[in-house]
């Protein structure tokens, strides 16, 4: 069944083709094809625009089938479903009626909903995130949920300050790839959204416009803010931010194990399937990685003050 969905939407989009522009994913690039402007529009203001591709993404705006599948893996019970050979994935959204396929064979990816308003928001600040993360399962990369400033990871579940921490970084002209998702791979990391998430309150407090709602949260191109937005920067150290009821912010060296924990649950329970493939690329990185324990004091130019300093004592080269 989820081949066939595969074929029938890839053949619809490209029977009611309305769309197609081409986009980079950090080291890959891929061109999306799209049945509905409207919805194209919405899912590509935040991706980074590219001049070649090395597969294709069909949007497709339609009644979607519901999933019928037999339930014979656990992962069923989620609505997901992956192949004994791992080339094709598939997720059904039951409540949003959106199915999302990747077929690793014929690099070939499927979004397919009811409508545009049937997007969950998310999906507009990180576009066909679940189909890039199984494009990339077959190779050295993989998806996180972490940000980058300068040559620093910085990683942490929600609430850790992380998101904070770019976005102010990112306002003083420090570097950044990126605040909620980046791309990891051979020791770099890879910008793959341009969009900085920050709480309203956070947003008018630094005196910023509104920014696009999405999920409650004000999203803003960190293009716009940075002085440099590098595609990719060698990572040097792992930090992971800690909200400390103290006035200053402070540094201080933490552990591999710290920085999985920091690192795996959140990037496992946002990104479904190839979960191996995932934990052992984020476990290879925090074995070959500096961490550090960044804590942060209530003062946001202490912060980057604090972050500035760190990314200078280890990874100079890249400022």
């Amino acid at each position: 069944m989820v081949r066939q969905l595969l074929e029938v939407g890839c053949a619809l989009t490209k029977d009611l083709a309305q769309w197609h522009s081409q986009h980079a994913a950090g080291p890959i690039r891929f061109t999306l094809k799209s049945s509905n402007v409207q919805a194209a529009k919405a899912l590509t203001q935040y991706l980074f625009p590219a001049s070649q591709s090395e597969f294709t993404l069909h949007l497709y705006i339609g009644p979607a089938p519901a999933w019928n599948l037999a339930h014979t893996h656990a992962q069923h019970l989620e609505r997901l479903h992956v192949s004994e050979d791992g080339s094709l994935t598939a997720q059904y959204d039951i409540d949003s009626r959106i199915w999302m396929i990747w077929d690793n064979t014929t690099k070939r990816g499927l979004l397919w909903c009811d409508s545009i308003d049937s997007l969950p928001s998310w999906h507009r600040a990180a576009p066909f995130r679940n189909l890039l993360h199984w494009a990339f399962a077959s190779t050295q990369y993989a998806i996180v949920h972490a940000g980058t400033v300068g040559g620093l990871l910085l990683a942490g579940k929600g609430g850790s300050g992380k998101s904070t921490t770019v976005a102010a970084c990112a306002l003083a002209g420090l570097p950044t790839c990126g605040d909620d998702m980046v791309i990891v791979g051979a020791a770099h990391a890879f910008r793959l959204y341009n969009a900085i998430k920050l709480d309203a309150p956070r947003a008018s407090q630094w005196g910023l416009d509104a920014g696009d709602v999405v999920s409650g949260k004000m999203v803003y191109r960190y293009t716009d803010w940075s002085r440099s937005a590098p595609s990719t920067t060698a990572i040097y150290a792992i930090v992971l931010p800690v909200v400390a009821n103290a006035p200053s912010s402070l540094v201080v060296k933490s552990s591999p194990a710290a920085a999985l924990r920091a690192l795996a649950p959140s990037t496992v329970f946002l990104l479904r399937g190839h979960e191996a493939k995932t934990l052992a690329k984020v476990a290879e990185l925090v074995r070959n990685t500096p961490v550090y324990e960044l804590r942060l004091g209530h003062d946001i130019k202490g912060v980057v003050e604090c972050v500035q300093n760190l990314e200078e004592q280890t990874c100079l080269p890249s400022l």
